[in-house]
Formats: structure tokens, C-alpha cells, sequence
């Protein structure tokens, strides 16, 4: 079962737990929850989703989002919200991880995804990312790694071997050798 709240002009908090039970839904059931385009600046009763496989909340108003008992999430899109910290350490079932556009300086327990697959994190205060234990990541967009004044990249991809594709988005009038 999924659950779609997107682009229905909700502001400030939602309480999914409150919603489960107005609308008559059992939480344990709801294996996708949608809420995009909003002006959401909380979830709160997120945790009573303990079978959730994805959760999409981009485009909202977000400052954080607490996702450590959604041990089960295989797909975390939660780019372009105002998040300045994400906790990554429970999802040892991620695949994938679309954090862009956010204001994340670093995701907390990223060496515990050993399965994802792709990640995009750019536009973000990121300044180092270490990939080392993401031995099954194919896929990264990211940009916050290039530290301009040292024209480097500072990605740590030790024991990384699958990693097919790179998107970096550099800022024009940028110069790198």
C-alpha cells in the first residue's frame, strides 16, 4: 500500500500516525509514503511506518527527518528540503539515497549502506564523502567534494569497484586541471 500526499498544499507539521488513523489505514502495511511538493516541515509518527520500502518528501520545507526505525527503506528521496543533518545508520537496506539541494554538511552512517546502488548528494556543504565501504555503489551525482582553492576532488573510493558513473556539477567560471 502506498500513501500519496504530494502537491496537496499541506504546511508546518504531519502527523502520519493521525492520518493512519483518520483514513482508516493500517501504518504497518504502508510500504510507500509520498508527501512531495508541500510546505511540510515535519513528519512526525514517521516511525509507526515500520515496513516502509520508500519514502519520497522532497520538494518541502524539512529541517530534519528522523528515519532510524525504518530499517526496512530501500529508497530515501528527500532532496531539497532545508535538512543541515541526515542519519543514515539504520538503513542497512538502502539502494539508493537522493540527499541533493539540502544544506547537509554530512550523512551520518554512510559506511553502514553496503547495498546501495546510487547516491546523489550534490548541493549540499559536503566537503569530504569516504565511499570505501559502498562496495555495490554504481551510481553518485556529486559536487561538494571539489575543494576549488586545491582544484581536488575528495572522494575517498578505496575497495570501491563497481562505481560506473560520476556526475559533477561544477559552477562555470570554475577551473579545474
Amino acid at each position: 500500500m502506498e500513501i500519496d500526499l504530494s502537491n496537496k498544499g499541506l504546511e508546518g507539521v504531519l502527523n502520519i500516525e493521525q492520518y493512519c488513523i483518520d483514513n482508516n489505514i493500517d501504518a504497518k502495511k504502508v510500504k510507500g509514503f509520498v508527501c512531495c511538493s508541500n510546505q511540510i516541515t515535519e513528519l512526525k509518527g514517521l516511525d509507526k511506518l515500520v515496513n516502509l520500502k520508500t519514502l519520497y518528501c522532497r520538494n518541502n520545507e524539512l529541517t530534519e527527518l528522523d528515519t532510524s526505525k525504518l530499517v526496512n527503506l530501500v529508497g530515501l528521496h528527500c532532496r531539497n528540503n532545508k535538512l543541515t543533518e541526515l542519519d543514515t545508520s539504520k538503513l542497512v537496506n538502502l539502494q539508493g539515497l537522493d540527499c541533493m539541494y539540502n544544506k547537509l554538511t554530512e550523512i551520518k552512517g554512510l559506511d553502514k549502506l553496503v547495498n546501495l546502488f546510487w547516491l546523489r548528494c550534490s548541493s549540499n556543504k559536503l566537503t569530504e564523502l569516504d565511499l570505501s565501504k559502498l562496495v555495490n555503489l554504481e551510481w553518485l551525482n556529486g559536487d561538494e567534494y571539489i575543494q576549488p582553492e586545491q582544484n581536488k576532488l575528495d572522494l575517498l573510493t578505496n575497495r570501491v569497484e563497481k562505481l560506473e558513473q560520476i556526475i559533477l556539477e561544477i559552477t562555470k567560471g570554475k577551473q579545474w586541471k
